[in-house]
């Protein structure tokens, strides 16, 4: 899918008005979910390439700060492929919680343990 590099939040503002998230009963902005590598990879990416989102990435040691979207929101994502079959996991996040350094930073920081933190099979919901 696409990779669109942002310059400044009014742009991630502008992203979150133009999409209509779609409500939904099963997926939660508290609750992280086990997905294939292909429901990340099918999305599209979207890098904050501003301040303070580099000076995150770069304290947690990621070469960058984004998020993906699927069409009906937007979600921090994670692939863990160390040494075991892809363990890929996704949490929907919403504009206030991309406006929360700290909890961003706890959500990515060890390696996404916290976003990987008791994450729930997707079943057959759709991204």
């Amino acid at each position: 899918m696409g990779n669109y590099v942002l310059k400044g939040f009014d742009e991630i503002e502008a992203m979150f008005n133009e999409m209509a998230v779609i409500s939904s009963d099963f997926f939660s902005y508290n609750q992280s979910y086990k997905v294939s590598p292909n429901d990340i990879n099918d999305m599209n990416f979207y890098r904050f390439d501003f301040e303070p989102y580099t000076s995150l990435a770069s304290s947690l040691g990621l070469s960058g700060f984004g998020i993906k979207g699927s069409g009906k929101r937007f979600y921090l994502t994670h692939i863990n492929i160390a040494g075991h079959r892809p363990l890929c996991t996704v949490r929907p996040v919403n504009l206030e919680q991309l406006k929360d350094l700290s909890y961003l930073d706890y959500m990515l920081s060890n390696y996404c343990q916290n976003l990987e933190l008791d994450a729930t099979p997707i079943g057959l919901h759709r991204l």
